[in-house]
């Protein structure tokens, strides 16, 4: 029976609803039912995941959405956890650097289709002793909001590695440092490949490839000698791993000459220190 059929449908109806999140190339799927659930090939796990009502409101707020699904904090007596254990470890003991997005899809039982209902991404969660409460804006209030903005100002005010017309085009890859970690003191790593002048890589960026094949990566707070300060941790972090190190920029011209990308330059190199327009009867 079409599923537009069994959606006005008063005694056929078998709603379900059946839920999906993507981070990368990592695909997981649950449905709010006591058993699997089969759909085009894919298995929905079955899982007491929920999430609250729909709405489409003109303040973007409101639409916003919660999923809610078993989660423990702490081992349990029979050491069994819940199928949706997994997805609560995205964000524990560290939250993700990247994006975690959802699609929520209706479905009813026995049918062979399902529609979906909402797409969007995960803004954070929030852990109780035995829940997971997910907080997801829609994927379309991403697009209603402005993108970097040109100032006239000393300093370039474009991204380090942004890709575009107008952007600052350099290649990312032309970059890359291979490194392999020789020391981890906190949010301290320390490699051999990391002795640069100081203050190079400060801004930029340690990216590696983790066990489950996907991509992580910290920003660089601080560089100095053979050590750089991360962010936030990771439970990667041991001697022993690679990955790649990317400078970072200061946002001057002469930085802007290391890269050699001054054709690019967002910055003002000769506006006036001194506001003319100040007040002061003395220019």
């Amino acid at each position: 029976m079409p599923f537009d059929v069994l959606e006005r449908s008063r005694w056929g109806a078998r709603p379900t609803h059946l839920f999906i999140f993507q981070r990368q190339m990592q695909i997981t799927r649950f449905a709010n039912a006591e058993r699997p659930i089969v759909l085009g090939g894919e298995t929905f796990a079955a899982a007491g995941i929920t999430r609250s009502n729909l709405r489409d409101s003109t303040e973007s707020l409101k639409n916003n959405i919660t999923i809610r699904f078993p989660y423990l904090l702490l081992t349990p007596p029979d050491g069994v956890y819940p199928p949706t254990q997994g997805l609560g470890d995205i964000w524990r003991p560290y939250p993700p650097s990247d994006r975690i997005f959802v699609s929520c899809l209706a479905y009813h039982r026995g049918d062979s289709d399902a529609a979906i209902e909402w797409t969007g991404r995960v803004i954070g969660p929030e852990f109780t002793d035995a829940e997971c409460v997910l907080t997801c804006e829609p994927s379309n209030s991403t697009g209603r909001r402005s993108g970097q903005q040109k100032r006239w100002q000393r300093a370039c005010w474009k991204q380090l590695y942004s890709q575009g017309d107008g952007m600052c085009n350099v290649d990312q890859a032309l970059h890359a440092i291979p490194a392999t970690l020789t020391g981890v003191e906190g949010l301290t790593l320390r490699s051999p490949s990391f002795v640069l002048p100081a203050g190079n890589l400060a801004g930029g960026m340690w990216v590696w490839t983790r066990e489950d094949g996907l991509q992580d990566y910290r920003t660089i707070e601080a560089h100095n000698g053979d050590s750089i300060v991360v962010s936030y941790g990771a439970t990667d972090f041991a001697p022993g791993l690679a990955g790649d190190a990317f400078p970072g920029c200061a946002h001057d011209w002469e930085a802007c000459e290391d890269f050699d990308n001054t054709d690019n330059f967002g910055g003002a190199v000769y506006l006036p220190i001194k506001n003319p327009m100040g007040g002061s009867p003395v220019w």
